[in-house]
């Protein structure tokens, strides 16, 4: 009819992301038992390294590799980054979200997940689905030099076109489903961000702009930051949730708040 579809929770639980289970199976079971109206894939970083969230978002993806140690690199030269960039700008003109979707090895949580959906005769009306946003990978993810790629511009924007398509994935797995996807892009390094005065502008416009695909393809978008956030960046970026710990920062929240209204 025309109208705007909008995200009202109206008081209903969901949760962060990460339980702490080891069989995924009993994860799913605990969310949909919590969490019927809202459920979401749980991510089991007890279960396995592979569940961390820079593994869980880079596994599978050409040029990235970790060591040992779990630490995280890109290798790979300028003309190949570009390369790949074209390579994702193809996939996501064409929709081709399959070679770029989560692995089973990495999330055991959603793979258990969508078995149990298919085996509902009713499911819920939404499903949230979550994953490390590009500004947090950025600052995970050394580069050449042993930089992190945060000061990197056009790994930054590798990251972000990665982050997009893997996000559109979850979103195109969850419509299957006649299910209304709300996605939420997880920023803990948000504040380290602003803590390092890099630039903020350059961080709103890379979440914006995956806000704006997300919500060309019907989905609601939430923004998650257990950090003390930029909250004007928050409000410009155009997310339908923000996530936040009420407990610390509420107050900065009302200060903000004030401020703008000034």
């Amino acid at each position: 009819d025309g109208t705007e579809q909008r995200f009202l929770p109206r008081g209903v639980a969901t949760g962060v992301g990460s339980l702490a289970y080891v069989d995924p199976d009993d994860a799913v079971e605990a969310v949909l038992t919590q969490c019927p109206e809202l459920p979401f894939w749980p991510q089991l970083t007890c279960r396995h390294p592979s569940e961390y969230m820079v593994a869980q978002a880079l596994a599978g993806l050409p040029f990235f590799e970790s060591d040992r140690l779990g630490e995280w690199r890109l290798r790979a030269t300028r003309k190949e980054i570009d390369h790949a960039f074209q390579q994702l700008q193809l996939a996501q003109a064409s929709h081709t979200f399959a070679p770029y979707g989560l692995k089973e090895t990495h999330a055991a949580g959603w793979f258990a997940m969508m078995r149990a959906l298919e085996r509902q005769v009713k499911r819920p009306t939404t499903f949230k689905g979550q994953l490390v946003g590009p500004l947090t990978l950025s600052m995970c993810v050394r580069g050449a030099g042993d930089a992190w790629l945060v000061h990197d511009t056009q790994a930054c924007d590798l990251l972000e076109l990665l982050t997009t398509l893997r996000a559109l994935w979850q979103v195109e797995a969850i419509r299957a489903f006649e299910m209304q996807p709300l996605i939420v892009i997880d920023e803990p390094g948000l504040g380290q961000y602003v803590e390092a005065g890099l630039a903020l502008d350059l961080a709103r416009d890379m979440l914006q702009r995956i806000v704006q695909y997300l919500h060309a393809e019907g989905a609601w978008v939430g923004l998650h930051c257990c950090a003390d956030p930029p909250w004007a960046l928050l409000f410009e970026i155009g997310v339908d949730v923000i996530s936040f710990d009420v407990f610390r920062y509420a107050r900065t929240l009302v200060h903000s708040s004030k401020q703008a209204a000034t």
